[in-house]
């Protein structure tokens, strides 16, 4: 859905413009102005919604946390494999194996955590888009 014009301003090229867009509703209406540019037949410019940067950055923010996460238990898992597979004491190979039951644990946490935050990313993606068209007076060709 392209965001509505109020007013245009474009520059001497035609290719890029700086517009005002009303936001809101009633006593909460606001102005914003935007720099947008031509990008085949479509206006594109950063969305004016503020909440789009920070929600976008949290998600991109949780997917980095979640793939540390599981890229951590991986190798964790892989390391006491190796020691499992050195242990000359039975003793000592029960605890290296407990120890990899308890991380293998935590790498199926991580790996559905990182699945749940890349479908918030989508979702934040879809509703709340970093660039977005825009449309009105003066924006045609």
């Amino acid at each position: 859905m392209p965001y509505t014009v109020n007013t245009a301003n474009r520059s001497a090229n035609r290719k890029t413009a700086q517009v005002t867009i009303l936001i809101g509703e009633g006593s909460k209406r606001r102005s914003v102005t935007r720099h947008i540019g031509l990008v085949g037949c479509d206006w594109v410019g950063s969305n004016p919604d503020p909440r789009a940067i920070p929600m976008n950055e949290k998600a991109n923010l949780d997917i980095a946390l979640a793939k540390s996460e599981r890229v951590s238990a991986e190798n964790l898992v892989k390391d006491l494999k190796e020691k499992l597979e050195a242990a000359n004491d039975d003793k000592k190979a029960s605890k290296i194996a407990d120890q990899i039951e308890a991380v293998t644990k935590r790498l199926e946490v991580a790996k559905a955590a990182e699945k749940e935050a890349k479908s918030r990313l989508a979702h934040v993606e879809r509703e709340l888009p970093l660039k977005v068209t825009f449309d009105g007076p003066g924006l045609t060709y």
